[in-house]
């Protein structure tokens, strides 16, 4: 299947504006599940620094690194876009690094303890191998697959500023915290009275996790939890309405 992927726009930095056209690759093959990567000695020459605009092998090497982690599943097209920026600013949520859109030298040392930091992150529950964890102080949302984290994605939950809802009643725009369920699903594009959402999945009410053109690295959003459109599509081939999604600091 061909996607036409507009780029995020992120408060204080815009990322490029072009339009990808790219294939989508978990349409291809499933998802793996056990995820593994070379040790860093393993990886020649990794001295280098990677921004926006960069492209070439060694943006290739790093998408395939990163490919081989939970936090990317993006193409491998040696272009340093909108996939591999998202990648990078999550890695930098979970590690508690700077927040950047750009890969530097010392990323590759970081990228070396993710799975360390995830299995002590992530809460045992040993009832629930299959679930969705929310991490509003990283901003970031873990899947949970068979026990094990299958994909770190970055979110954008609610920034805290007022606004009127749909009754007229004025309201803070605050992501709820808790243990719910996905209550209920809509393929493809919703439009509702905030704006237009991709492929939402409901867990409470009116809130979703759901799928936008922009997801910049801090809350932005009325409530819901966005995720890149791209994420929502690997989403939709995963979760289903009941499962459990816990949503903490």
């Amino acid at each position: 299947a061909v996607v036409a992927l507009p780029s995020p726009t992120v408060a204080g930095t815009t990322q490029p504006t072009t339009t990808t056209t790219t294939t989508i690759p978990w349409e291809r093959e499933p998802f793996a599940l056990t995820i593994s990567h070379p040790a860093l000695d393993d990886v020649p020459d990794l001295e280098f620094n990677v921004a926006a605009g960069a492209e070439g092998p060694m943006v290739t090497m790093l998408q395939e690194r990163l490919a081989e982690t939970v936090l990317y599943r993006g193409v491998l097209d040696g272009e340093f876009g909108p996939w591999t920026q998202q990648a990078t600013m999550t890695l930098h949520k979970v590690m508690d690094s700077e927040r950047s859109w750009s890969w530097s030298h010392e990323d590759w040392e970081v990228l070396e303890s993710l799975d360390e930091v995830l299995a002590e992150r992530i809460p045992d529950r040993p009832d629930e191998p299959n679930r969705v964890e929310i991490d509003l102080t990283r901003q970031v949302l873990y899947l949970v697959l068979e026990g094990e984290v299958a994909a770190v994605i970055p979110v954008s939950s609610g920034n805290g500023a007022s606004y009127v809802n749909s009754r007229g009643n004025t309201v803070r725009a605050k992501t709820p915290r808790g243990d719910f369920t996905i209550q209920r699903h809509i393929e493809g594009l919703h439009k509702s009275y905030l704006g237009s959402m991709w492929s939402p999945w409901y867990f409470r009410g009116g809130y979703a996790i759901h799928g936008s053109g922009s997801v910049p690295s801090q809350p932005a959003s009325h409530g819901c939890v966005r995720v890149p459109k791209w994420e929502a599509l690997y989403l939709d081939s995963v979760l289903e309405v009941g499962w459990p999604v816990h949503i903490w600091d």
